[in-house]
């Protein structure tokens, strides 16, 4: 399954999987001290298309 996180994140495998392949739901993941959130940017007038904008926080704080 390709992985909707960027190669260069150094998440655990279970926030891979608990995110699947889209990102169609804004939220927050914490597991193990990581944090992934989920947002959406605003449409533009007539798009209805959702494009992510997505965050994470490692444990250290990065």
């Amino acid at each position: 399954m390709k992985s909707i996180i960027p190669n260069k994140w150094d998440v655990p495998q279970e926030i891979i999987r608990l995110l699947g392949k889209s990102l169609k739901k804004q939220r927050l993941i914490n597991f193990e001290d990581n944090l992934i959130l989920i947002l959406h940017h605003c449409p533009e007038h007539g798009n209805y298309d959702r494009e992510a904008a997505i965050f994470w926080r490692n444990p250290k704080g990065e």
